[in-house]
């Protein structure tokens, strides 16, 4: 156990300890630095059952190379900073919120566990690698020219207060994850998660949402950029739940130059259902989008891509007392809704309203073809105004295959518009007084339109 502080003069130091039940101990109550930056290393090498303590390396000399490894625990608080590589071996438990800052990579080959709602930042020049976190107060991971891989979830959620913000940057590299969690579940706010890569982000589920909210609760947004690769994630989450009085938060994935995959995507709330951006540089395919809401307005989901197709199953925008939300397709290539798995429900596409007015769907392809044949279109209100719905398919010889179109109201229903080369209308159209269809050729399949 060492009290004072504590400057290095070697160039490396290694201390190695052993003993059992509980040998092995080595503890630093007060700051560790160099003498002159980078020219000082230092490695603790525990291989007792003791715990392995400090609180500040390098903060005000940053030595050259940090590495601690062996059985034991290892406990930090404080800032940890080097002109290199910084390698942690075994678990680590915070016993405060916690800085890391490397000249070179940072290696955590076990998890880390919050033993309070710390929070943890580590930002280093090449890549960074983590297994689980669990951090209430934050997670913040930042590689300056490398990339970052998480293997385990990233936890920053609250049993009672809100959940904490995590934020990974690597806009030279790739950011690679697992789940990803930032839930609040009793009453407070659900956490930021943002994510920023050169080129290329790939995920498990991001969970932002709250459990059981309070008037004032609301989810923490979820935004994913790249600028050169593409996204692929698992369900993303970012509703406020039932119950609460605030709209679901923001999803938006932005991949310039790469596509967009997805599971299923729900920003639903009953204050109102969060809206929803989808943009890529190539195609867009994603399992369900769901910014329903029971008491206000549903979100407004919009879907680009650039350069090649969008595919969905399950889109809802709709609203109980409230206006549907806006739902736009607008893609070079094919739109494509089709279910997924056995057990989801079939790809329609809603936004209607019982109390208020449906929502404008706008589906438009410039290069492709549109195909809505497995599932529905409705935009109908039960004492409100239908919604617009226009399907356009302008490439010459473009085709589309619609199934049920609904867009009923009271007073009044909503336009239907189809434009294309060729229709072919596989289930009903049902709307008062009229609909416009543009194309060269109609076919009707099966069903009956009501026009």
């Amino acid at each position: 156990i060492v009290t004072g502080n504590v400057t290095l003069n070697n160039p490396s130091l290694d201390i190695n300890t052993t003993g059992v039940p509980d040998g092995g101990r080595i503890v630093f109550n007060n700051p560790i630095d160099g003498t002159t930056a980078g020219a000082q290393s230092l490695t603790l090498n525990s291989s007792g059952n003791g715990t392995i303590t400090l609180k500040d390396v390098g903060n005000s000399v940053p030595l050259g190379n940090l590495t601690i490894k062996g059985l034991s625990k290892q406990e930090l608080a404080g800032n940890y900073t080097t002109t290199n590589n910084q390698t942690f071996e075994n678990e680590i438990t915070l016993i405060g919120s916690v800085t890391f800052n490397a000249g070179g990579a940072i290696a955590f080959n076990n998890p880390i566990k919050s033993n309070g709602d710390y929070a943890i930042a580590v930002t280093a020049n090449q890549n960074i690698t983590t297994k689980e976190i669990v951090a209430p107060g934050g997670i913040t991971l930042t590689s300056t020219n490398g990339s970052i891989s998480s293997t385990g979830i990233l936890d920053s959620s609250s049993s009672f207060g809100n959940g904490g913000p995590i934020q990974l940057t690597a806009k030279s590299g790739t950011i690679t994850t697992g789940n990803v969690s930032a839930i609040s579940v009793n009453g407070g706010n659900g956490g930021d998660v943002t994510f920023i890569a050169g080129n290329g982000i790939a995920t498990g589920d991001i969970f932002a949402q709250v459990l059981e909210p309070s008037d004032t609760s609301q989810a923490g947004a979820i935004a994913l950029t790249t600028p050169n690769g593409n996204i692929t994630t698992g369900n993303l989450s970012a509703s406020s739940g039932f119950g609460g009085s605030l709209k679901g938060n923001t999803i938006t994935l932005t991949a310039d130059n790469g596509s967009i995959t997805t599971a299923n995507i729900d920003t639903s709330s009953t204050g109102g259902g969060g809206d929803i951006t989808l943009i890529a540089g190539t195609s867009i395919t994603t399992d369900g989008i769901t910014t329903d809401s029971s008491s206000q307005n549903g979100g407004a989901i919009a879907l680009t891509a650039k350069n090649g197709n969008i595919i969905a199953g399950n889109v809802n925008a709709s609203s109980f007392d409230g206006n549907g939300g806006a739902i736009a397709f607008n893609a070079t290539g094919n739109i494509i809704t089709r279910g997924v798995g056995v057990e989801n429900p079939p790809p329609d596409i809603f936004s209607f309203s019982i109390s208020g007015n449906g929502g404008p769907i706008t589906l438009i392809s410039s290069a492709g073809f549109i195909d809505t044949s497995a599932g529905k279109i409705d935009s109908t209100s039960a004492i409100g105004k239908g919604g617009e719905i226009t399907l356009t398919a302008s490439a010459t010889g473009s085709k589309i295959i619609a199934g049920d179109i609904f867009s009923n109201g009271i007073p009044g229903s909503g336009n239907i518009t189809l434009t294309a080369d060729e229709l072919d209308l596989v289930g009903g159209i049902q709307r008062q007084p009229e609909v416009t269809l543009e194309g060269g050729s109609f076919g009707t399949t099966a069903g009956k339109s009501t026009i």
